[in-house]
């Protein structure tokens, strides 16, 4: 992707405090791609990790209280298992204007097959929204059966 033109990026340890930067620091980011684990019970939680690398679980509240989510330039990328409901939280508590995100369980391949097309198409100075429509025809398409079907759980709200 760095050879893409318009394409420059920052690969950071999810902790808060990154996290935190990211939203608040760095005000000119178009796009924050957050690849994490999230639970969905007792509540859903994005999953960091804290200073001793065990997980540190952000509630939505939490995730809404860390930065500006409303920037109308900004899309959130967060391709974790079941991240549609913290998604669907920040929309509501904090303004989230759009993001990429999963209905449920993706498989990694998947993921990845997805994000390599949609950076592709990103870098390449598309719309979101037929970036999407063209990585997921990249993982509907794909050789593999078995990936085919992931490819509808991978969504953009808007």
């Amino acid at each position: 992707l760095a050879g893409l033109p318009g394409v420059a990026g920052a690969i950071s340890v999810a902790t808060a405090e990154t996290l935190r930067e990211a939203l608040v620091a760095r005000p000119g980011l178009a796009v924050l791609h957050l690849s994490a684990h999230c639970v969905l019970w007792p509540q859903p939680a994005l999953l960091l990790e804290d200073e001793c690398s065990s997980a540190h679980p952000l509630s939505e509240e939490d995730l809404a209280a860390i930065g500006v989510w409303s920037r109308e330039d900004f899309l959130l990328v967060f391709l974790s298992c079941g991240s549609e409901l913290l998604v669907n939280g920040l929309m509501r508590r904090a303004g989230l204007r759009r993001a990429v995100c999963c209905s449920g369980e993706v498989f990694d391949t998947a993921a990845r097959l997805f994000c390599r097309s949609f950076y592709h198409a990103l870098g390449s100075g598309h719309p979101v929204a037929e970036c999407h429509r063209l990585a997921q025809g990249a993982v509907r398409t794909n050789a593999n059966p078995g990936l085919r079907s992931e490819a509808d759980k991978i969504l953009l709200l808007e």
